[in-house]
């Protein structure tokens, strides 16, 4: 597989404004679908895959969505649908057991194939604040310091970026030790909220951080209505993913296990 190295460098954290959004007392979570619509997308900064062979093998669903694993995610992406949209849940999050590549692996592609339908508007967010993956892996060459702006609560979009008409990311350049204390923050949720509320998507994956390293994890999980979890088919072991179910007893109903093999 492709080493890290082979990808762009990240340049430096794009700058916040100063301006923190405002409080919001209501549970950090749903956007009426009516706002859909009326949500421009057109001044969100657009930006294709850069043409590296090592990230588009890391990218079936875009590479080769006739692939077995393109269709996979294809699968995927029909299932969840299926569930999340009878139940009125747009915010799904992707987390793991342990630290490894195949949460962001399965985030990237996932929103890819949910992209490839142009009725829906995906919003794909790296909240694995301690080990952020996407920016790099998707060669996005300039992403925030985002724990910092949520910790802040400052406005979020203006470091958003856009891949076709209706894949908008939002991605990490600087890895951030107090990862568990930012995604407990109110002021952190609020600016994701409201976010979510000017973009409208109509599904957002939020990449978590691993359950069972640190309490990032745990942190993330209020913000999501569901979850995904991603196991890594070389080291996962059962009884992580038996701790991880245990540990979000109160947490948001898991979809699913999605067992995938990943380097980055």
């Amino acid at each position: 597989m492709a080493r890290t190295a082979t990808l762009p460098e990240l340049s430096p954290p794009v700058p916040f404004s100063a301006a923190p959004v405002p409080a919001r007392g209501d549970r950090p979570h749903d956007v009426p679908r009516d706002l859909h619509r009326a949500a421009d997308w057109s001044a969100v900064p657009a930006r294709s895959l850069p043409a590296v062979p090592a990230l588009l093998r890391r990218l079936p669903a875009v590479s080769a969505p006739q692939s077995v694993a393109g269709q996979q995610f294809d699968v995927l992406r029909t299932r969840m649908l299926a569930t999340t949209e009878e139940r009125g849940w747009s915010r799904i999050g992707l987390t793991q057991p342990r630290n490894r590549p195949a949460a962001a692996f399965a985030a990237a592609n996932l929103a890819f194939s949910l992209a490839r339908r142009p009725s829906l508007r995906v919003l794909l967010v790296d909240l694995d604040l301690h080990m952020p993956r996407l920016a790099l892996a998707l060669g996005v060459g300039r992403a925030p310091e985002l724990g910092a702006a949520l910790r802040g609560g400052l406005d979020l979009l203006p470091a958003v970026t856009r891949f076709g008409g209706n894949l908008a990311f939002l991605g990490n350049a600087v890895p951030d030790a107090l990862a568990g204390e930012t995604l407990q923050e109110p002021r952190a949720a609020s600016a994701l909220s409201a976010l979510i509320a000017g973009l409208a998507p109509d599904v957002t994956l939020l990449l978590l951080p691993p359950m069972l390293e640190g309490d990032a994890g745990l942190a993330g999980l209020p913000l999501a209505h569901t979850l995904l979890m991603v196991a890594d088919g070389t080291t996962t072991v059962p009884g992580d993913l038996k701790t991880c179910d245990r540990l979000n007893e109160d947490g948001p109903p898991i979809l699913g296990v999605v067992m995938v093999e990943a380097e980055v």
